[in-house]
């Protein structure tokens, strides 16, 4: 396993088909070392809005500004996709709230 965030890559898994993984963006190594993700933003929907469950990344990784690499993700493609985001993470939810207007487009709640 790498220290290394520069090699790392985001994965948006919507439709897992592994009953173990839920809906999410993953951050996995780009050189496919084990273990395979390094990181995870999972959600579920609740109508037309997109919760966010849980921000975790390995202890490795902590501090290196790999979980806002998920968050961002999550962030384009909401607006891409035109979807809105409900912080149920409370790392999401720290996100959104210490620049609000940076995210008003967005946020749900």
């Amino acid at each position: 396993m790498t220290d290394d965030s520069d090699n790392l890559v985001i994965e948006h898994i919507d439709a897992p088909d592994d009953p173990d993984l839920d809906p999410g963006f993953y951050i996995r190594n780009a050189a496919g070392q084990e273990p395979p993700f390094l990181g995870e933003l999972t959600y579920r929907w609740d109508g037309d809005v997109l919760v966010a469950k849980h921000t975790g990344v390995r202890q490795v990784l902590q501090g290196k500004g790999v979980a806002r690499r998920l968050v961002n993700q999550l962030v384009a493609t909401a607006r891409a996709e035109g979807f809105k985001i409900r912080a149920q993470c409370p790392y999401v939810a720290r996100v959104f709230s210490k620049d609000p207007d940076a995210y008003a487009d967005v946020n749900a709640d």
